[in-house]
């Protein structure tokens, strides 16, 4: 399980709620949500809007490390270790971007 969606699920628990009552309160299957949780279907299906809509939290919170994790994540290895992390990290944000540019792309076409 990637960063992102550890953030989803220490949101959903934060919430005080398992994946259960999740998935019931926004109105999708148990398994689709554990599906979405732990990174199986796309950070971009509409159950990340439902996730955003119920649990009040923004893409950024998804997307943007805690603060204390921030500063561990500097705080360990070697600052060449870091930018290589980072670099990583970067072309997976451009993937993600491209596939939302794609997906823009595709919508635009049907309209």
């Amino acid at each position: 399980m990637d960063r992102y969606h550890e953030n989803i699920r220490r949101f959903r628990e934060n919430m005080g709620l398992n994946q259960e009552a999740m998935a019931d309160e926004m109105k999708v299957q148990r398994s689709t949500y554990g599906r979405f949780e732990r990174g199986d279907t796309s950070l971009f299906a509409p159950t990340m809007r439902k996730f955003l809509k119920f649990s009040g939290r923004t893409p950024e919170d998804i997307f943007t490390p805690e603060q204390d994790e921030f500063d561990g994540y500097l705080a360990e290895g070697t600052l060449s270790d870091r930018i290589d992390e980072l670099s990583e990290e970067v072309r997976n944000l451009r993937k993600i971007v491209e596939m939302l540019a794609g997906q823009i792309e595709k919508l635009s076409a049907k309209k």
